[in-house]
């Protein structure tokens, strides 16, 4: 099961937490192309509603 998303409507506010480097950008795109992505990641601002 595939979960789609709009572009605009994710948070920006965890950018910073993106990988930096080309090298480990391009291991982790060989890694899911090779096996798919295994654990999609979620993030929660921690704000319970």
């Amino acid at each position: 099961m595939s979960e789609k998303i709009e572009i605009s409507s994710l948070d920006l506010r965890f950018e910073n937490y993106r990988l930096k480097s080309k090298e480990a950008e391009n291991k982790l795109l060989i890694s899911i192309l090779e096996g798919g992505i295994r654990e999609p990641l979620q993030a929660s601002t921690g704000d319970r509603c």
